[in-house]
């Protein structure tokens, strides 16, 4: 923002009051500080996103640090990474995040909304320009905070992420009770997945036409190798790899899946996410995958992550249980590499959060830990043995869309490419009329997508248990608790080699 745009921002938002947690007001000709003009139209901002309920809930806010955001992550930083340059970089992380959520936010208001909002603040009409200096106020506001002391202590003291489980829930439910039928149905379960898995795949039984979905436009022969750009790559002082855009977007197309899908109707299409009257439709002529990078740990050191996301337009089927039947469902594919570039662990859940699997590295793994009522976390199958010099295959069921196996690309069959999309598209779709919208409201579920499971689980603690759910709000099991993006998820599941 230059010189002229800050000066006309800071006359004009001397004018704004009434905002939740906007500092006093200045006394009659009073200067107004630049820091003080930031507060207010921060605060102005996040009052119109929480009452219009466009607030992006992938992150998570931290109170008293408007220009800081979280996720599970960033807010389990171990002690040891307590050194001056690790406490920059991690609160610098924070803050990258709220400068991201700020887009999409004042993005997904509508346009009245919108009007309303700069009618109170006037630094412009333009919506791109009203981002950019939204952000630069921000940015301000945390370069005015780096050389607080104790600032860290005070930043974690306030980090408070929501849990996706609610105890009034378990307790009103009687989940002490129910819990161990739950257990041994989805231990049940369990066996099924453990039985596909370890059928040759020329076995499995298939009720449609299996379509293969392969990432469009790649050179198979000319994919890059993780191990080999992780050599070249420097890392961050919290140890996560700063990678420049054009070798994310390599490493995502060396990794994505090949997808081959058992189809017997329109439902088992994969498609990309549209409004259409008010509604999420899948556009089947238009496979997608849609991705997004993370970070866990394994072996207690940071983990990349690549996670792949395909939406189907329905549950539905035979195969799919009758409870779980609905509009819109899909499949989340995670790929974690270990501190030098090689893939460690595959994980897979439906994204509802349900029927959550591990597929870890052999060579990787001494045993799996047990957990609540002995229901043991699902390990069907292994990494394969040629993986990431082959594209990994994955074979999928007819209207569950449940992984039945898991192998290496070697088909010849001809192939329905799909486009992969970054995830964030999906929170700020543009409709029919030009205007962004999320396809998650505030509590992080994507519109349309109920189910008739609240009212038989709802015992097990999870509001809108079996709606699809956005990155950040997925919980994985119904016994017991786990988040998908807890960071020490694999640590606490594993004992290691």
């Amino acid at each position: 923002m230059n010189r002229v745009c800050f000066f006309v921002l800071m006359a004009l938002f001397t004018l704004v009051s009434g905002c939740q947690s906007t500092p006093p007001a200045s006394k009659p000709g009073a200067a107004v500080s630049p820091i003080e003009s930031c507060q207010q139209i921060i605060s102005l901002v996040d009052k119109t996103v929480v009452e219009a309920e466009t607030t992006d809930t992938s992150v998570f806010r931290i109170k008293g640090f408007p220009y800081l955001r979280t996720n599970r992550f960033l807010a389990d930083m171990p002690e040891t990474q307590n050194s001056p340059p690790a406490i920059r970089q991690w609160l610098t992380h924070m803050h990258q995040l709220d400068l991201a959520a700020r887009e999409k936010e004042i993005l997904n208001l509508d346009n009245h909304q919108f009007l309303q909002l700069v009618n109170q603040a006037r630094p412009s009409t333009d919506r791109r320009t009203f981002i950019e200096e939204v952000c630069a106020c921000s940015d301000r506001l945390f370069s005015s905070s780096a050389d607080k002391r104790d600032l860290a202590e005070d930043v974690q003291d306030a980090i408070d992420i929501p849990s996706e489980y609610r105890t009034w829930r378990r307790m009103v439910g009687l989940y002490p009770l129910v819990a161990l039928p739950v257990g041994i149905a989805s231990d049940n379960a369990f066996d099924d997945f453990r039985a596909w898995h370890a059928t040759p795949p020329e076995r499995l039984p298939q009720i449609g036409q299996p379509v293969v979905y392969r990432p469009a436009g790649l050179d198979e022969d000319n994919r890059i190798d993780p191990v080999l750009l992780y050599q070249t790559t420097p890392m961050d002082a919290l140890g996560l790899p700063q990678l420049p855009p054009q070798d994310e977007q390599r490493l995502v197309e060396a990794l994505a899946p090949t997808i081959v899908q058992d189809t017997l109707a329109g439902y088992d299409r994969i498609g990309q996410v549209r409004w259409s009257d008010g509604d999420l439709t899948i556009a089947r002529g238009a496979p997608s995958g849609y991705y997004y990078l993370s970070h866990g740990r394994f072996k207690n050191r940071p983990s990349l992550q690549i996670n792949y996301v395909f939406w189907y337009s329905h549950r539905s089927g035979d195969n799919a249980p009758w409870i779980e039947w609905g509009r819109l469902d899909g499949l989340t594919v995670r790929i974690s590499l270990d501190h030098t570039g090689r893939p460690v662990m595959l994980d897979i859940m439906n994204n509802c959060g349900c029927y959550h699997f591990f597929v870890p590295d052999r060579a990787q793994i001494l045993s799996v830990q047990s957990t609540f009522l002995g229901l043991d976390p699902l390990v069907p199958a292994w990494l394969p043995d040629q993986f990431p010099d082959r594209r990994l295959r994955l074979m999928v069921s007819s209207g569950w869309h449940q992984v039945q196996n898991i192998g290496e690309d070697n088909t010849v069959d001809e192939i329905v490419p799909y486009k992969l999309r970054p995830y964030h598209e999906l929170e700020m779709l543009v409709d029919e009329n030009g205007q962004h919208r999320s396809m998650f409201d505030s509590d992080g579920i994507a519109w349309g997508s109920d189910r008739v499971e609240p009212a038989l689980f709802f015992s097990m603690g999870i509001p809108n248990v079996g709606s699809m759910r956005q990155r950040g709000h997925h919980a994985i099991k119904m016994v017991g608790s786990a988040h998908f993006d807890d960071s020490q998820l694999f640590d606490e599941t594993f004992e290691y080699r």
